[in-house]
């Protein structure tokens, strides 16, 4: 079983859905090259969802995807991403170059993604800017992609050809909410709010610009459900609210509303129950009606889909009351039930605890332990979500060096609230089989000591151990490398 069961739920559902043919061609691709699919829930890439798609001599590909709904996926090559609107039992053909940019389409669904690339949608852009690159202020860039917005509408408004009711809704409330969208992935590009901004924004300008695109939006719009750049405004809605406070008093005032608790009672709580449970708490307070309920789908959809189980529990129980007929009842039992039957199971005899892990003071002190094989050893946690993606590709590797002298140590630094608890319950989830240590705060400080040299101690790290116990690397290759780990760690043996 291992992470398999977790492909298996999305296999049993997706098999019941209609089938949507993806087909096309790169031109002047090569033989090694691949493309990727993925058919999201929302607007979230997890690669659970992910198909890889070999091109053949001719840059050629063709699959049939499961698709339930009018929605966007995600089309992938070369790093560069295009969104393609996809509806059941259609089909889409695209033809591009190895830059994507000479692109045209066919298929049912041609006229469709035809016009969404005349707006730019195609491209996550309106016209043709991205903005990514731009040095303007937050406050001119809100002004010109309001402009943009309004051009979007025009040519919506001015079309001859006949689209679907559907399409038009969609394809509305993307440029609606494009806006807002766009100023999150702007955001996040330049480093606002982290330690090293790549910009010199004022962060209280991002604030207000942030704010005020929110005001104008019906963020329970049901109309827009289905809209790409809607449900990225959805997403980061938690954030504005942390984000948007200006000062101590304002930060208070909103903690307070949204749990409605006074705010030590408030504080206590998020504390307790984690960054997920202060994201399910503002969908509560911002949405309603089948907004509220799509968003809660999302909510424990997407946090199972990238291994992320906190609040999911009680999140589930209370949707499972609250919507009994839910047209997204079926997909959130697929996903919860093999996490729940796992909780109720015994951990396997190949997962071993280290006793009195907390007491190990150095990285040293845990390879002495287990001289005389070579070591890999995993450096991760609960809250990573790196580390748990690169997760589904650990029984791969340890199938493949079965019998021989390794052992496979999985070092996890945790905080907050439960800790143990839930480093425990992640591992039984995942079923990893190997040495786990759950590192105290000397062992924590230890590695930090090591990894200074290189700048850091960063999650995922990995590190490779011979067999008379000296580190070779700090920095091995990742399970999803695959091949070149296999190699390393063939050096070795």
């Amino acid at each position: 079983m291992r992470f398999l069961f977790l492909w298996a739920a999305f296999g049993l559902l997706s098999s019941s859905y209609a089938q949507t043919r993806i087909s096309g061609q790169i031109m002047s691709a090569t033989t090694q090259e691949s493309v990727l699919l993925n058919v999201p829930f929302d607007c979230w890439k997890h690669q659970v969802n992910t198909s890889e798609l070999p091109l053949d001599a001719e840059g050629r590909f063709q699959i049939d995807l499961p698709i339930h709904q009018s929605q966007i996926i995600f089309f992938t090559y070369a790093g560069q991403s295009l969104q393609l609107y996809v509806e059941p039992h259609q089909d889409l053909s695209l033809r591009a170059d190895r830059r994507l940019q000479s692109l045209t389409f066919g298929g049912s669904l041609s006229q469709e993604n035809t016009f969404r690339k005349r707006l730019g949608l195609t491209f996550n852009t309106l016209g043709k800017e991205s903005y990514l690159d731009s040095s303007k202020t937050p406050g001119v860039l809100l002004e010109e992609l309001h402009s943009a917005q309004q051009r979007a509408l025009q040519v919506l408004k001015q079309k001859s050809f006949h689209l679907s009711p559907g399409f038009l809704r969609m394809t509305a409330a993307d440029i609606h909410f494009f806006a807002a969208s766009k100023l999150w992935e702007i955001f996040w590009h330049r480093g606002i709010g982290t330690t090293k901004p790549a910009a010199p924004d004022r962060e209280e300008d991002w604030r207000r610009v942030l704010k005020e695109a929110y005001q104008t939006l019906n963020l329970s719009d049901e109309r827009a459900l289905r809209s790409y750049h809607y449900q990225t405004v959805i997403a980061y809605y938690p954030r504005l609210l942390q984000y948007q406070s200006t000062s101590p008093a304002e930060a208070k005032a909103t903690l307070e509303a949204v749990l409605h608790q006074p705010f030590d009672q408030a504080r206590q709580e998020i504390f307790q129950k984690g960054k997920c449970y202060w994201e399910y708490a503002a969908f509560q307070y911002g949405l309603k009606g089948r907004a509220l309920e799509r968003a809660v789908a999302s909510f424990l959809i997407n946090g199972m889909s990238q291994g992320d189980f906190a609040y999911k529990q009680q999140a589930y129980a209370d949707f499972m009351k609250r919507y009994p007929r839910s047209e997204y009842r079926r997909r959130i039992q697929a996903v919860m039930r093999p996490y729940l039957a796992r909780l109720q199971q015994t951990q396997e005899q190949a997962i071993h605890f280290i006793k009195n892990s907390q007491q190990i003071p150095t990285l040293d002190s845990l390879i002495s332990l287990h001289r005389g094989k070579v070591l890999y050893i995993d450096l991760w946690g609960s809250w990573c979500v790196s580390c748990r993606q690169e997760m589904i590709h650990a029984q791969a590797l340890k199938d493949r060096f079965e019998g021989q002298p390794i052992a496979f140590i999985y070092l996890a630094v945790e905080h907050g609230y439960q800790p143990e608890k839930r480093w425990r319950q992640l591992i039984q989830y995942y079923q990893l089989q190997g040495h786990h240590v759950l590192a105290g705060r000397e062992l924590e400080k230890n590695l930090e000591k090591i990894y200074a040299a290189q700048g850091a101690l960063h999650f995922p790290s990995y590190i490779l151990v011979d067999q008379s116990g000296k580190i070779v690397t700090l920095d091995a290759k990742h399970p999803s490398e695959k091949q070149a780990l296999y190699e390393q760690i063939e050096s070795l043996l």
